[in-house]
């Protein structure tokens, strides 16, 4: 089936079928600290290890509904860091509910209610 991207409902799919290319498909559950020393945690769905020497994780972040930088991506710019932690199925339902839509500097750690750890 061919479809233009980004419109793959016109066609009659309700999701975008690149998403199921890679399967299973880890998540990447991002963490990174701002230059204000706020701190985010956020799912990542495009993720994955691109070398092993030099060691390297990469994370792909789309601009939020307002065409502005996610706070991931915003913190990375300032900071030029970030953590990548797996996400086990015993945390499924905390990483769920860091992936709601928080405003900048409000602490997904806390609505999860997770422990932060030194990196």
């Amino acid at each position: 089936m061919y479809f233009k991207p980004g419109k793959h409902k016109n066609s009659g799919l309700k999701f975008n079928p690149l998403k199921a290319i890679i399967s299973p498909r880890p998540i990447g559950w991002i963490s990174s600290r701002g230059s204000d020393g706020s701190v985010n945690l956020a799912p990542y769905s495009y993720f994955n290890v691109i070398s092993e020497f030099p060691p390297m994780v990469m994370f792909s972040s789309a601009p939020g509904s307002n065409s502005q930088y996610k706070d991931s991506l915003r913190n990375v710019i300032e900071t030029s860091e970030f953590v990548a932690n797996v996400v086990s199925s015993k945390l499924a339902n905390k990483m769920n509910t860091s992936s709601k839509s928080f405003k900048y500097g409000e602490s997904e750690f806390e609505a999860a209610k997770l422990a932060m750890s030194d990196c």
